[in-house]
């Protein structure tokens, strides 16, 4: 309703300045078109209303301020079309605000006419929106350092951000230039969970060299999803340091979650192979690579290589036995995590990882499975994920009161954490227990963006609708 009221109080100036200036409209026609207009605009008809003040502007050359205001019309009823041919004779004629200029970019956008979009943003003294967008935009396109141009132009025309302002801002700073994230972050504050985390990241690395800030900020940015920063952040510190194995480890990692990578992480990777071929972390994550595309043999000479040089970290050896269970030789996989637990018998994830072995392929469920479970729960009886999987051992050996009992140890740990919900959910659709079947499986649709539990959740909620 602001954004109507501010369009009809434009337009009364307009008018208003038109008369004393001695521009009044003598042609019927026109003189008809604007009270019509008039009535349109009342009546909330706002494509009327678009046309009848583009109809005048047509035929009074001298009234070029009606165009945007024809444009404001016609976006507030939709029609995309009228609004940017409105706007477009408001801009040939330098008569586009920066509002408007900021309106006629997004309507571009939003018919994927980006190039159109960044010129009109581009082109005269953006509005704040404007620069918003302009900055979010080069982002998505990759061309960060206007990116970061943009967002410091923003900040100039701006006294206050919101969270999601300071995030955006700080995390893109944080791959570009950490220093300058740092400086960013100190005057605007931290405002989320991941800017915090970001600023705790650079603070801990301050001095240090800067192809290592970089990486760091990189792995840090990739622990919050954000791959595509994290990509950029590793990136330069390769460029810094071209020799830097670490770097092509941890770039060959995020370039493997990219829609498009402009490089193939197997590239980054043999390049890593090169630098440093008996490296157990470029042995580990060549291994994950091959790992991921199904070529679970490849993998395993990677994995077999990462051993020798890390004969006593656990997660090598849990890779080995998931390659190796795929295969088939379910034996070897589970000598393999038995090695992990042996290498590292204190740690309670391995123990878990060794359960959920169990779990996934069927195999000594009872006499593996649960007593890795209950291990993983004596070692950190506060982790909620350490519940879960001795809830689903239980659960899979049939005892679903057991099962039950530990998902809500779970709950009392964390409420809202999904995966309790999800699995409480389902012993009550086994029981046929619809209404608390319903309310857990809801949670989880509720609290989480993960989309397999979200599917989980709905073909479960599926089965507990049918009669």
């Amino acid at each position: 309703m602001k954004k109507k009221q501010s369009i009809l109080i434009r337009l009364l100036f307009l008018f208003i300045l038109g008369t004393a200036l001695g521009f009044q409209p003598r042609s019927r026609g026109v003189e008809e078109a604007l009270g019509s207009f008039r009535i349109s605009a009342r009546q909330e008809n706002y494509r009327e209303a678009a046309e009848n003040l583009a109809y005048a502007a047509e035929r009074l050359p001298w009234r070029d301020d009606l165009w945007e205001v024809s444009g404001d019309y016609a976006r507030l009823a939709g029609a995309s079309a009228l609004a940017v041919r409105s706007y477009q004779q408001a801009e040939n004629q330098g008569q586009l605000s920066a509002e408007g200029r900021y309106h006629l970019g997004q309507l571009y956008l939003d018919r994927g006419e980006v190039d159109r979009a960044v010129k009109t943003w581009e082109a005269g003294e953006g509005s704040p929106e404007a620069l918003r967008s302009l900055a979010s935009l080069y982002t998505r396109q990759e061309q960060y350092q206007e990116a970061v141009d943009s967002w410091q132009q923003y900040l100039e025309e701006v006294d206050e951000l919101t969270a999601s302002t300071v995030e955006e801002v700080g995390l893109l700073f944080a791959a570009h230039d950490p220093a300058l994230a740092v400086s960013f972050l100190q005057d605007a504050g931290f405002r989320s969970d991941a800017a915090q985390k970001i600023y705790s990241t650079l603070q801990q690395v301050q001095g240090e060299e800067m192809a290592y800030q970089h990486l760091v900020v990189g792995q840090a940015l990739g622990a919050l999803g954000e791959w595509n920063l994290a990509s950029h952040a590793i990136r330069q510190a390769i460029d810094l340091r071209p020799d830097y194995t670490e770097a092509w480890v941890y770039w060959a990692e995020s370039l493997q979650y990219l829609e498009d990578p402009a490089v193939e992480p197997g590239r980054a990777l043999e390049q890593a192979q090169t630098l440093d071929p008996e490296s157990g972390l470029v042995n580990l994550f060549s291994g994950l690579y091959w790992q991921r595309q199904d070529e679970h043999q490849r993998a395993l000479t990677y994995f077999r290589r990462a051993a020798e040089s890390w004969p006593d970290r656990p997660e090598v050896y849990i890779e080995q036995g998931y390659s190796q269970a795929v295969l088939g030789d379910l034996e070897k996989a589970l000598s393999f995590y038995q090695r992990a637990v042996e290498v590292n018998p204190q740690r309670a994830l391995t123990y878990r990882l060794l359960a959920s072995f169990c779990l996934e392929f069927h195999y000594q469920v009872r006499t593996s499975g649960l007593p890795a479970a209950r291990q993983a729960v004596v070692l950190d009886e506060n982790d909620p994920e350490n519940l879960i999987i001795l809830g689903r051992v239980l659960f899979a050996l049939g005892d679903d009161a057991s099962a039950l009992k530990s998902y809500y140890r779970a709950l009392e740990l964390a409420p809202d954490y999904p995966a309790a919900h999800l699995y409480l959910g389902r012993v009550y659709v086994e029981r046929g227990d619809r209404e608390r079947a319903a309310y857990h499986l809801q949670q989880v649709l509720q609290h989480t963006r993960d989309p397999a539990l979200i599917s989980r959740a709905e073909s479960l909620l599926a089965v507990n609708d049918r009669p």
